[in-house]
């Protein structure tokens, strides 16, 4: 997978789930580069706080991990 950029759109690979890209990070600590995605869908499970407009941090290295059988764990969306 390209390293992705902001305001590209992408789906993770269990439920088809949607998400933006809001910016590429560093994390201060490990020096680790990271991704900050909004989901483009209603987050139920973390708390009213977070229903709205949720955004998520990971590391770079996993939101870009490819699995033994090919699969992208996010896939970008044309």
């Amino acid at each position: 997978m390209n390293r992705p950029k902001i305001w590209e759109f992408y789906t993770h690979y269990k439920k088809w789930w949607r998400y933006e890209i809001v910016c590429i990070g560093k994390m201060k600590e490990t020096k680790e580069d990271v991704v900050a995605y909004r989901a483009l869908y209603p987050v139920t499970d973390l708390g009213e706080e977070f229903s709205e407009d949720p955004v998520f941090m990971r590391k770079l290295e996993d939101f870009c991990h490819i699995f033994p059988d090919g699969t992208s764990r996010f896939q970008k969306i044309d």
